[in-house]
């Protein structure tokens, strides 16, 4: 495994800071299980575009 295994997890969560999504926690259950380290950067919906730098669509 690589020296440095953060992964940073930008996750959305309402502003108590509860994750709405079953996704998101089985994410990161799934993460910790295989033993990376979770930076989770903790944000809404409403802060997509400034953490994306105003991109919101997949390159294709």
């Amino acid at each position: 495994m690589a020296e440095n295994n953060t992964i940073t997890f930008y996750d959305l969560a309402l502003s108590t800071g509860a994750t709405i999504s079953p996704f998101v926690w089985a994410t990161k259950y799934a993460l910790a299980h295989k033993g990376f380290d979770i930076d989770v950067v903790p944000g809404g919906f409403t802060g997509i575009m400034e953490r994306t730098g105003g991109k919101t669509e997949r390159p294709c």
